[in-house]
């Protein structure tokens, strides 16, 4: 499958996914469980996946001790990313943080040169400049119902989940050129969901389930089962696309994420406010997606 194809189909799951987490993160008590059981899940769905597709199993022997290295640093900074992440989501509206993550496409290009010296073309430059344009025009202007307060902070925990995610792509398609696309998704997500253990009990996030007053949020096994197969389908897809494309590439047509998260609230919740804007930011996403693949 064309890698151009695979990085839209991550885009849209992420969209999904990014939607779900920031519903279910408002309790941070949760953060742990969320990010434990949601891994986990997406472990599981993507070797089924596996298995019907190559009908065996992979042979984790062969692994290089790099590609286990690899792994385990990733697993920090998404560990690191993903509670920095939900905490932004506390702290200000997803329509707001969601064109800011978009930067990281621009900032994974050094990291790219410098470990695979993966050089961007011209062309390809200015399609990932149209591309974050296009999702940076959707939040101009917006009204933001969080407090001024909330979005240094917010802007904060961005900047710590961009850092993480500069590098993640990187340790990634290292691990996808020691094995494979396939099986780096489904270690490193398991990986990832035991490492949520850590956290889980540094932050004593156990003590929620000792409470007689507490409740699950509304829908959250739903929501959970949405954000598991979405980040499996998205996860993959963009792990597909890192390895039949650049780093650089890949990570920016994921970044047209905030595209699909306005195109999915427009069609599901009936949002028409800022509808020019919008229109005018989907087309440069567009433009800036057909440039990236010449």
């Amino acid at each position: 499958m064309n890698w151009l194809l695979l990085g839209l189909i991550s885009a849209f799951f992420a969209a999904i996914q990014f939607s779900l987490k920031s519903r279910l993160a408002q309790d941070k008590r949760l953060d742990s469980i969320i990010g434990f059981f949601t891994y986990l899940a997406a472990s599981i769905f993507l070797y089924i996946f596996y298995f019907l597709f190559k009908g065996n199993i992979f042979d984790f022997s062969a692994l290089s001790e790099k590609f286990w290295l690899m792994i385990g640093i990733h697993c920090v900074l998404e560990v690191i990313a993903i509670l920095a992440l939900f905490r932004a989501f506390r702290l200000a509206d997803l329509s707001y943080l969601m064109p800011l993550l978009t930067i990281s496409s621009v900032s994974v290009i050094i990291p790219a040169w410098i470990f695979f010296g993966e050089k961007v073309s011209l062309i390809g430059f200015f399609g990932i400049i149209l591309a974050i344009s296009g999702a940076i025009l959707i939040d101009y202007g917006v009204k933001q119902k969080k407090e001024k307060k909330g979005k240094k902070q917010a802007k904060l925990m961005l900047l710590i989940v961009l850092l993480a995610w500069s590098f993640t792509p990187i340790l990634r398609k290292e691990a996808i050129i020691l094995s494979s696309a396939a099986s780096t998704a489904i270690i490193l997500h398991f990986l990832i969901a035991l490492t949520f253990v850590i956290p889980f009990f540094l932050r004593k996030e156990y003590k929620i389930l000792s409470e007689k007053e507490w409740r699950l949020p509304k829908h959250f096994y739903l929501d959970l089962l949405g954000i598991s197969i979405s980040a499996a389908i998205a996860h993959l897809s963009n792990y597909l696309a890192l390895a039949n494309g650049l780093v650089a590439y890949a990570m920016a047509l994921k970044e047209i994420t905030p595209i699909f998260v306005f195109i999915i609230a427009f069609f599901l919740f009936k949002e028409k406010n800022n509808l020019w804007k919008k229109l005018i930011a989907t087309i440069l996403a567009v433009i800036g997606t057909i440039l990236i693949s010449l």
